[in-house]
């Protein structure tokens, strides 16, 4: 039976990532990750563009979270609202849903001798 392709980009994963005592829920689509959105990502850095690539990467991924501002608002996620959030905080978002996709990979952060080989 054919497999319609609709059905292998219509997934969807949903992690926590904590923020201190708080956590924020997202959503994601793991198959946003794919050549089309890395050539997009690598044309804009080549730019000088890091941080606009990263997030502008992280909102296309990205489906829902609960995100609210200071009077409970819920967040939209937009590349223009992403790229205020700072780099610690894109950066977190972005280790954190490369994590769930990949669990398997070593990074210096969680490589006892602080290479960055990956588990084979």
């Amino acid at each position: 039976m054919p497999v319609r392709l609709s059905a292998l980009t219509a997934d969807r994963r949903t992690l926590k990532v904590a923020f201190g005592d708080d956590s924020l829920t997202l959503t994601y689509r793991p198959s946003a990750f794919n050549a089309v959105q890395e050539e997009r990502e690598l044309a804009m850095r080549e730019k000088g563009q890091h941080l606009k690539s990263q997030a502008s990467s992280l909102a296309e991924i990205v489906t829902s979270w609960d995100l609210v501002d200071d009077d409970g608002k819920a967040v939209p996620i937009a590349e223009d609202v992403v790229a205020t959030l700072g780099l610690d905080v894109v950066s977190k978002l972005t280790r954190a849903i490369l994590a769930d996709l990949l669990p398997n990979q070593t990074t210096p952060s969680n490589s006892p001798a602080g290479s960055a080989a990956t588990a084979g």
